[in-house]
């Protein structure tokens, strides 16, 4: 685990802010606080080891913020700035930075739905607005949220910027464009996104024009990404909801259809394939054998339902039961499973997945969770043979050290499957705190020395020679990390950059 070092308290953090107030125009640092950690930025639901902070700086606004990264860039040192949007990594971190010493720049007071285009289906959102926040905003609209399995508090913009899944497509999918201000206050802006352009013109290309820069700024501390333009997705006139139950030996044939079917969209979103454990901990019926597979088909009335009974007829053929079950169905409104999952792939983010997962009526689990989680995310390749190697794997890892290990492979295309390792443990239980860590130590070992690759990583496991096998892949990165920060100002190690 990373060990902490020495930092320096808030009121030096306080006193750093008070000598940049002549470096800014009058009045625009106001709108900053500097606060002193609570205890649930330093205690997480992964019980990863504290760093020590030197404190949170919390902006009221983006103009604010601009301003105090402008003025910071005429002192030297400054303190280290861990950019977060709600702090919802949970089970790899969630609050807390790659290493001690530096601040928390908490970005969750940047609230603001800057603009609903109803007509081309882009939301321009910046870090702190919710699933839940923008969710609500769409209501009684024709557009809709690509929403993940996780809370309505969580960030729209921090998981994107993590390449988390929605359950209609990955975030990756809904990015068109990035506002984006460097360690020395200077914004940026990604795609066709420009000043003074037509506004059903500034988000229709992601690319932009020249080398794409996006990406650059996921799971990266190149700098601090203040805005993003969402594509939304168009609320369908009907959703179906398939259910199939796949014992293990039936993966082999079942898994071309599967990707056969999402490939030709009768099934229109990312197929999930959860294993027992995994399904018990979110409070969902479940059988310890096999897995569970479900996706939706969504669309217009009459094509969302060829598509779906076609998807139940490929299933037959394999001698497979799946089963539908429509949103204007009674067992939609009645059936908790159904009910949560149509729920969601409607554009409504739903909280009963947290509370059962924490054992807490709260939606702050690194406060009130009874129970620690810990999570491991490869990229696994969608075929039988990997699938069953990976839960092979994290179920031989998680029995060596006493826990069980739950697993979620979402199935994003025909190659890719984002892979999900979560293991459960007392989190008041010292030895089983030490088991867990342990373990997670152990599958990134494991999968590795199996060829497998990360798809995203906690924050212990983030040393170069944890990510990447290219050096001149790593060698470009430090090179932008130098243009881009020449301070190493922000998030220093976070995916591996920034001064050992």
């Amino acid at each position: 685990m990373t060990r902490s070092s020495s930092t320096p308290p808030t009121q030096d953090l306080r006193a750093w802010l008070r000598s940049l107030r002549p470096r800014a125009a009058p009045g625009t640092l106001d709108a900053i606080e500097v606060s002193t950690p609570p205890t649930e930025h330093l205690r997480v639901i992964g019980e990863f080891t504290p760093r020590r902070l030197a404190g949170v700086v919390i902006p009221e606004s983006v103009e604010s913020l601009r301003a105090l990264m402008l003025a910071a860039a005429t002192v030297s040192p400054s303190p280290s700035l861990y950019p977060i949007s709600a702090g919802c990594n949970w089970g790899a971190g969630s609050r807390l930075p790659v290493r001690p010493g530096g601040a928390l720049l908490d970005l969750s007071r940047l609230t603001t739905i800057r603009s609903l285009d109803l007509q081309a289906g882009i939301a321009l959102v910046e870090p702190g607005v919710t699933q839940g926040q923008l969710a609500a905003a769409l209501r009684d609209t024709d557009w809709m949220l690509n929403v993940t399995g996780s809370s309505s508090t969580s960030s729209v913009i921090g998981n994107l910027l993590e390449r988390g899944i929605g359950f209609v497509r990955p975030r990756l999918d809904d990015l068109r464009a990035l506002e984006v201000l460097t360690s020395e206050g200077q914004t940026l802006r990604t795609g066709s996104w420009r000043q003074g352009g037509a506004p059903g013109h500034q988000f229709h290309n992601r690319g932009g024009v020249g080398p794409g820069l996006s990406e650059l700024f996921l799971q990266s501390n190149l700098g601090i990404v203040t805005a993003a333009a969402i594509a939304l997705l168009r609320r369908p006139e009907r959703t179906i909801l398939l259910r199939a139950h796949v014992d293990l030996p039936q993966l082999d044939a079942a898994l071309p259809s599967i990707r056969a079917l999402l490939d030709q969209r009768a099934l229109s979103t990312v197929g999930k394939l959860i294993n027992g454990p995994m399904l018990a901990s979110y409070g969902l019926p479940h059988r310890d054998d096999g897995m569970l597979f479900f996706a939706a088909t969504t669309g217009p009335d009459e094509l969302a339902w060829a598509g779906a009974r076609h998807a139940q007829r490929t299933f037959a053929a394999l001698g497979i039961d799946a089963t539908l079950v429509a949103d204007d169905d009674p067992e939609a409104r009645s059936e908790p499973m159904a009910q949560r999952l149509l729920a969601i792939y409607g554009g409504e983010p739903q909280d009963r997945t947290v509370h059962e997962l924490t054992g807490s009526e709260s939606l702050d689990p690194d406060r009130d969770a009874k129970v620690g989680w810990i999570v491991y995310v490869p990229a696994v390749p969608c075929d039988a043979g990997s699938i069953l190697a990976a839960l092979r794997l994290s179920e031989e890892v998680a029995e060596a050290h006493g826990l069980r290990a739950s697993a979620t492979f979402n199935l994003l295309d025909r190659s890719g499957a984002e892979t999900l390792i979560a293991m459960t443990f007392p989190r008041h239980d010292k030895g089983a705190v030490e088991r867990a860590h342990a373990a997670l130590d152990a599958l990134h070992r494991r999968f590795r020395s199996a060829g497998f690759a990360l798809h995203r990583s906690d924050i212990d496991h983030q040393r170069p020679e944890d990510l990447y096998d290219d050096p001149a892949r790593l060698d470009l990165l430090r090179r932008l990390k130098e243009v881009l920060d020449p301070s190493g100002r922000l998030s220093p190690g976070r995916y591996g950059l920034g001064a050992p």
